[in-house]
């Protein structure tokens, strides 16, 4: 059922056995457009109409629905004080065609009147019990002919020991195994948003780490040199049996092992080594945590095609043969660690279970 031109506001859902609901101060609108809509006229004005609406919805029961009308939209409202009365007014006039019942049909599951849509759906099917519109429309009562017997979805599922998987019957096994599809695929979605993060700023942090390299490079140099020029200004100060007497001390001490004293580094070299040290620890973090999402990608996938595999041999039908978004490439954050990553392969989007 389309909903042209409406606002929804309000969504209510309650559990409904069969039988009729007619709320009071009901109208029938006629729009423009053709549409003829039943609510209950919860609120007006010069400008609009807004009406609460009752939808069946198989499985769910009522849908009750605020929907608001411009008055431009608006052909004409009728008032509507019985619904029962509305339908045997409908039903006389209504001919025998498939199509003028089918419509009958509908508009009784639109307006909530489950019984009578029922009992219409029943005649089309003795009619053609291989109709594919009538099949559907059985669907859409929320019935399920079962050994000759009409059941509601909820009388077939416990007599065979089903759930309701997204408004599909199915065996508790394989409802599990779609949801565990489903989880280890919007993991793989998460992981893979992570990944792409953390690649990126991996990017960047390489960047700095290269800066920081350059800078650490400067430092040592600028250092070097000034110690140079120092020791040759110490050099030119000194005689010449002062130099010899420098010469055996150093003789000595390299005989004996002896380091030579060191010289404090100078500011700027201290603070380039801590920013070096400090960007290369964040990019060796950076890596750790992008290979440690390539691998939980790997077993997510494991995971997704074991799940499928459950789906499709509990189901009987080839799970990943649905149509899905489109293909995509490959995630690159699972290149690294993916059989056959260099064969260009365009593999699928995952599909969630339905």
């Amino acid at each position: 059922m389309h909903l042209p031109h409406a606002v929804l506001t309000t969504l209510l859902f309650s559990a409904l056995g069969l039988g009729c609901h007619a709320a009071a101060e009901n109208d029938e609108i006629e729009l423009h457009s053709g549409e003829s809509v039943y609510g209950a006229v919860i609120a007006q004005d010069d400008k609009s109409v807004t009406l609460q609406r009752s939808f069946w919805r198989r499985r769910t029961g009522v849908i009750m629905i605020d929907t608001e009308y411009s008055r431009r939209e608006i052909v004409a409202m009728h008032a509507v004080r019985s619904l029962e009365e509305d339908y045997r007014q409908r039903a006389a006039a209504c001919l025998t065609t498939y199509d003028a019942r089918y419509s009958l049909a509908r508009w009784c599951l639109d307006r909530n009147l489950v019984a009578h849509a029922l009992a219409i759906t029943q005649q089309l099917y003795q009619e053609d019990t291989t109709d594919p519109v009538t099949l559907e429309l059985i669907d859409e009562t929320g019935y399920v002919i079962d050994q000759g017997a009409w059941l509601t979805s909820a009388d077939y599922a416990a007599r065979h020991h089903l759930v309701d998987y997204a408004g599909v019957l199915m065996s508790p096994e394989e409802a599990q195994a779609r949801t565990d599809y489903n989880t280890a695929n919007r993991a793989t979605t998460d992981t893979q948003s992570l990944l792409d993060s953390a690649q990126n700023e991996s990017k960047t942090t390489l960047l700095l780490l290269r800066d920081a390299t350059i800078a650490l490079k400067r430092a040592e140099r600028h250092q070097q040199q000034a110690r140079d020029a120092e020791h040759k200004q110490h050099l030119a100060s000194l005689t010449a049996e002062q130099l010899a007497d420098e010469q055996e001390g150093a003789d000595f001490d390299a005989a004996h092992g002896i380091a030579p004293a060191t010289e404090p580094d100078s500011q700027e070299l201290i603070d380039a080594r801590a920013d070096f040290a400090k960007v290369s620890d964040q990019y060796q973090q950076g890596l750790t945590t992008i290979v440690a999402m390539k691998a939980r990608l790997v077993l997510l996938a494991a995971a997704m095609a074991d799940d499928a595999l459950s789906i499709t041999k509990l189901s009987g039908k080839p799970f990943l043969s649905v149509p899905h978004a489109g293909p995509v490439m490959a995630p690159a954050g699972a290149d690294a660690l993916r059989p056959g990553a260099d064969s260009g392969a365009v593999i699928p989007a995952p599909t969630p279970a339905p």
